[in-house]
């Protein structure tokens, strides 16, 4: 019973932890296994908007077909596939004043986005500086992944499990028990990844300063439920 009750003093210290697992009658330890590498993200994904107001909606649409059309050709000349450029549908929206209480129309304001997938980083300096000299808008926003994403969120669970099994017993040596079987094993939460630094330099001393991406973190948790034994 002396056991027992230590061990259960411990375990409602986590209720976070146990909350929903099912918890075994006898002496037991919870744990949650962390696990992170890093790694270089090779995938790129660029998402921009070209959009132009002219005093007509044929006027404002010219312009911005314009753009795409040399968008799309510095993307395919930076090594991206057309499998890997997509381009959403164009948006209208009528530009009006307001002048001594009437609305007077100005216009059109036409857009696009471009969404663009780059396999190849090192590309990137290339990729941007092409598309800002083609009048892009703006560059909405830019996503880091991996092209072998399941490999790497592998790794990063056993090193949770390792780190999950690491805790689990500095804690049984510590209180003169031994550790038993594994009674459960449950995710936490989803794979994360984590970026360290979206952007680094890659050469400060250089002429014309290029960023590369910044190594970026996977993240696994792990939560474990060790029974346990008294030592001989």
């Amino acid at each position: 019973m002396k056991l027992f009750y230590s061990l259960l003093v411990f375990t409602l210290a986590l209720p976070a932890l146990a909350e929903n697992l099912p918890l075994p009658p006898q002496a037991h330890i919870i744990v949650q296994g962390n696990g992170e590498i890093e790694r270089l993200p090779d995938i790129i994904e660029l998402e921009l908007v070209i959009s132009h107001t002219a005093d007509n909606y044929a006027k404002a649409k010219t312009q911005v077909d314009a753009i795409v059309s040399k968008a799309i050709k510095v993307a395919l000349e930076n090594s991206i596939t057309t499998d890997d450029i997509n381009a959403s549908k164009i948006q209208a929206t009528p530009q009006y004043e307001w002048r001594d209480k009437e609305k007077i129309y100005k216009g059109e304001r036409i857009s696009r986005q471009l969404h663009l997938t780059l396999n190849n980083t090192e590309r990137y300096n290339s990729l941007v500086d092409g598309l800002l000299k083609t009048g892009v808008t703006r560059l909405q926003q830019q996503r880091f992944s991996f092209s072998h994403r399941a490999q790497l969120e592998q790794l990063a669970l056993q090193s949770a499990l390792d780190d999950a099994q690491q805790q689990a017993r500095n804690i049984a040596s510590h209180m003169g028990l031994k550790l038993g079987s594994i009674y459960q094993i449950a995710p936490v939460g989803h794979t994360v990844f984590a970026s360290r630094k979206q952007m680094q330099v890659a050469d400060s001393s250089a002429a014309g300063t290029e960023l590369k991406p910044g190594k970026q973190k996977i993240q696994q948790q792990i939560r474990v439920v060790y029974l346990l034994q008294a030592s001989p």
